[in-house]
C-alpha cells in the first residue's frame, strides 16, 4: 500500500525504508516510522470526506484537489455549495498553494443520470463550468490559472 508503493514506484531513497527480508523465515520486518515519517512522501496526507465539515478553519494546505467532485457538490447543493468549495479552497491554501480542479463539463449534468432532486437543483444553476475560472479568478481571488487538459480538444474520446 501506499506509501511503501510510492517508495518503490519512484525509488524513493530514505536509510531504513525498505525492509529486511530475512532469508531464514521471509519475514518482512516493521519499519521504524518514526525515522521517516517527517521525509517525502510521507509528508502527504490524503483525506476523503466533505471539506466544508471536516476541514479546521486553521488548516492551510500546499495544494488541494477536485478531481471529478465539482458536478456533484453542484447538482446536490447548488451554486451556494460550490461557491462555498471555492471560498474555502481559496483560504485554507498556503501562501503558494495549487488548487488542482477537474471540473466536469456542463453536459455531464444530464438529466437521466440524477435524481428528481437534483433535476430540480441544476435547473437553478446560474454557474456553468465554463464559468468557473472567471467565477475563481474576478471573484473568489485566485492570481492565476493554468489549463493542463481540456476534454473539449482531446479528441473522440474524451470524456465529460
Amino acid at each position: 500500500g501506499y506509501p511503501m508503493s510510492f517508495a518503490y514506484a519512484h525509488d524513493v531513497l530514505v536509510e531504513g525504508l525498505y525492509p529486511e527480508n530475512d532469508a531464514n523465515t521471509d519475514a518482512v520486518h516493521l519499519l521504524d516510522l518514526e525515522r521517516v515519517v517527517a521525509a517525502y512522501p510521507f509528508n502527504v496526507n490524503f483525506s476523503v470526506g466533505n471539506v466544508l465539515e471536516i476541514a479546521s478553519a486553521a488548516s492551510r494546505y500546499e495544494t488541494i484537489t477536485c478531481f471529478s467532485v465539482t458536478k456533484w457538490i453542484h447538482v446536490n447543493g447548488g451554486d451556494a455549495a460550490l461557491r462555498a468549495l471555492f471560498d474555502w479552497v481559496f483560504v485554507s491554501l498556503a501562501p503558494g498553494g495549487v488548487f488542482i480542479v477537474e471540473p466536469q463539463t456542463w453536459e455531464s449534468y444530464r438529466p437521466s443520470k440524477l435524481s428528481a432532486a437534483q433535476r430540480t437543483t441544476v435547473a437553478t444553476l446560474t454557474i456553468r463550468p465554463e464559468h468557473f475560472a472567471t467565477l475563481l479568478l474576478e471573484t473568489v481571488g485566485f492570481a492565476e490559472m493554468r489549463v493542463l487538459y481540456d476534454p473539449s480538444t482531446a479528441g473522440p474520446h474524451a470524456k465529460g
